[in-house]
């Protein structure tokens, strides 16, 4: 059985994915985390839980950076038409480029009834890509939320705060 961190019912990170920072946060809650990880419990702290999802998925993408400076660095001496195409097949770019997705469309068979259409490709990236995890936990807890007043937390300007008597649910197992 796979592990999976879910709020309000909603599976945030993916399979089996767990983050020092996020287990950091649900610890200062109040919540006890057991020996594999699992947990369950509520918060009233959004935009808590939103700034340690937006630092998870910076470092994620400084990580990816880093790797495919790597990569870059292994083909650097291959001629500019190999390099390209040897780093668009290991697929290195950050979490946030979706510049492929015109590309992977393109060359699609056009008589495969199963093809991805442009609509299909950016809602998988809007559902399952680490650059859309901010946004992802936004929608899971959306019903409980109400706006804030802008920059009440420093640096966001679209602030959110849980309503009177909603609790944000969180688990993971």
């Amino acid at each position: 059985m796979a592990y999976r961190v879910k709020v309000n019912g909603v599976q945030i990170f993916g399979n089996n994915e767990s983050y020092p920072e996020w287990n950091e946060f649900i610890a200062s809650q109040g919540i006890v985390i057991n020996e594999e990880g699992g947990y369950e419990g509520e918060t009233t702290d959004f935009m808590g839980m939103l700034q340690v999802v937006e630092q998870i998925v910076m470092r994620l993408n400084e990580e990816q950076k880093k790797r495919a400076k790597a990569a870059y660095d292994m083909v650097e001496d291959f001629p500019e038409e190999e390099r390209t195409a040897a780093l668009y097949a290991i697929g290195i770019k950050s979490i946030f480029d979706l510049s492929n997705i015109p590309e992977d469309i393109a060359n699609q068979d056009k008589n495969d009834k199963f093809r991805l259409s442009l609509f299909d490709s950016l809602l998988e990236y809007v559902r399952h890509g680490y650059a859309f995890m901010p946004y992802a936990l936004y929608l899971a807890c959306e019903d409980k939320l109400e706006k804030d007043d802008v920059f009440s937390v420093d640096g966001h300007f679209e602030c959110f705060k849980v309503k009177d008597g909603e609790t944000i649910r969180v688990s993971a197992g």
